[in-house]
């Protein structure tokens, strides 16, 4: 089993797609394309360690969760929570945006498990069905 955890999709809108697959060498998560203020959830319970902006993924939030596994949320509009906040699974802890390099809104979105990068598209179902890259 890859984790005990139960990791949700971020993004519960009805209108979202994958439109960039995950892959390890250039794009380390998936991006979650959605309308602009769409709500962000958290993907399970856990803490904030990293809430703060980069110029790639401009307004980003970071959890850390049980197992060492951590979860990114990037490109965000808004973010409603702080360094060290305790956060519940769905819990609202961002609006999506288009901060940093972006063409367009979307939620960039990466699971990682100590330094190892996860395909969140395996632990998620919910996303794998959302996925329009030709590779499905």
């Amino acid at each position: 089993s890859s984790s005990s955890i139960e990791f949700i999709s971020p993004i519960s809108e009805d209108h979202f797609y994958i439109s960039k697959e995950f892959n390890d060498i250039n794009h380390k998560g998936v991006d979650i394309v959605s309308e602009i203020h769409a709500e962000v959830k958290a993907s399970a319970m856990g803490t904030v360690i990293h809430s703060g902006y980069s110029n790639i993924y401009g307004k980003i939030i970071v959890l850390a969760h049980k197992n060492n596994f951590y979860t990114f949320y990037g490109h965000l509009d808004t973010s409603f929570v702080k360094r060290h906040d305790f956060i519940l699974k769905n819990q609202l802890i961002g609006l999506v945006g288009e901060t940093g390099k972006t063409s367009g809104p979307h939620l960039h979105f990466e699971i990682w498990n100590e330094w190892e990068l996860k395909n969140p598209l395996d632990l998620i179902e919910e996303l794998k069905s959302k996925d329009l890259t030709e590779s499905k």
